[in-house]
């Protein structure tokens, strides 16, 4: 990169090959680059996913996009947690929402099988596309024994590339004597888990360390827990779809220390709540 000094004024901007700039050094010159785009599956996944999910804001009513910037005011939160420090804007939470929710209909399991207790089974719902700001706050809890208490992801294991164990108590760790009631007690929505595998170390993108992520599985949402025999969790195995090891093998899964977090989406509103994060080895 040269420095040089402009004599009939600032020179900014893309001239055949060359680039010029101003820097915290003065004002430069640069060759062109043209930047890498290796359009892997992983990322032409994730890109159709979020134009599908910033499609029809500029359509939603004055009044829609007042209740996206209340909520996004108010109890927002991205998959990370809320950060104080940080102005959320309606189309944020919107987007975020639908691309939430897009994305756990997209890695749903073909199979969900329930391995502990013994007998129980569980039945499935669909997750939900939001067009509407939601109005409470989703607490990814079930109602156990008459009490609400939040999920809590207590071990998981990676059975194989595309197999999933995953096992989910409650705050306080109590047995259920019944069945657990599976709406959450604020909203009255059901519960999908969403499990991403990353890396266990984290990597430095841009100026924060960020650990980068595959969507791996998700249960969809569960509307009932049957054949229940007291238990203090519940033991789901998840299959993931055929079409999930594209993206998958974007991180081959050597053998070593990994990450496993579950992230509880809501099935109406797709808000987000992470349940828990592990390591585990392969």
């Amino acid at each position: 990169m040269a420095r040089f000094l402009p004599a009939l004024g600032p020179l900014i901007g893309k001239l055949g090959g060359t680039v010029f700039q101003r820097s915290r050094a003065g004002y430069t010159a640069r060759a062109y680059v043209r930047g890498v785009d290796p359009r892997t599956p992983a990322q032409a996944w994730s890109r159709s996913r979020l134009s599908a999910a910033a499609r029809n804001w500029h359509a939603l009513t004055d009044a829609e996009k007042a209740a996206w910037d209340t909520y996004a005011a108010t109890f927002y939160a991205p998959r990370d947690g809320r950060d104080p420090a940080v102005s959320y804007t309606g189309q944020q939470a919107y987007v975020g929402a639908r691309y939430s929710a897009i994305c756990a209909i997209n890695t749903a399991a073909t199979i969900v099988m329930v391995t502990d207790p013994p007998g129980a089974s569980v039945v499935l719902g669909t997750q939900s596309v939001p067009t509407n700001a939601p109005a409470h706050p989703y607490e990814a809890a079930w109602i156990i024994d008459g009490i609400a208490r939040s999920l809590q992801l207590r071990s998981a294991v990676i059975n194989s590339p595309l197999m999933v164990t995953l096992e989910i108590g409650w705050d306080g760790s109590i047995t259920a004597a019944n069945a657990p009631l599976t709406a959450d007690p604020l909203t009255g929505e059901f519960t999908a888990l969403h499990v991403l595998v990353s890396l266990q170390s984290p990597q430095v993108h841009g100026w924060q360390p960020r650990r980068r992520s595959i969507a791996l599985v998700t249960c969809p949402p569960i509307t009932a827990i049957t054949n229940w025999t007291p238990a203090d969790h519940i033991t789901l195995q998840l299959t993931a779809s055929g079409s999930a090891y594209d993206r998958i093998s974007q991180i081959p899964l050597f053998a070593g220390a990994w990450r496993i977090t579950c992230v509880a989406v809501s099935s109406i509103s797709a808000q987000l709540r992470i349940i828990g994060e592990l390591a585990v080895q392969i």
